[in-house]
């Protein structure tokens, strides 16, 4: 007697190459969001411009530019303040991406975690990558139909 074999459901598949895709552009996004921080933080605690920002910040000895670099949006008003929570908040992008993306509501808190990154001063460019990672992490577990 020959007994059919249950298929499992296809929400319990994750699909590998994109979830190692997907974890990757998001230990980026951390990365970066942990050096805007730390660029941030060697400012020190005087007091932000307005919003925007540059992380890389212009007459300091370790930095490379003379006019500054690395633009950052930021709604913190200290430099200090505004590194310590991009780096807080990268590392805890980094974790994220690796243990949790896959979860069915590990994109869209990684999208949260990338917005509240950019509005703390962890990077305008990051825009492009934690939307691009949470647009990837979406499919994980999706079937590979075409």
């Amino acid at each position: 007697m020959i007994r059919a074999v249950e298929a499992a459901p296809r929400h319990c598949t994750v699909n590998a190459a994109t979830h190692v895709i997907a974890s990757t552009l998001g230990v980026l996004v951390g990365v970066g969001s942990i050096d805007h921080g730390v660029l941030e933080c060697l400012q020190g605690p005087r007091p932000t411009p307005g919003f925007i920002v540059n992380a890389l910040g212009p007459g300091y000895p370790w930095t490379v530019w003379k006019q500054g670099g690395e633009g950052a949006f930021t709604l913190l008003p200290s430099f200090l303040v505004s590194g310590i929570v991009a780096t807080l908040l990268g590392v805890v992008m980094i974790v994220w991406a690796l243990r949790r993306l896959h979860s069915d509501h590990g994109p869209i808190i990684f999208l949260l975690l990338g917005v509240a990154s950019l509005l703390t001063g962890g990077g305008v460019a990051q825009v492009v990558l934690f939307t691009l990672t949470w647009a990837v992490a979406r499919k994980i577990n999706a079937p590979l139909d075409f």
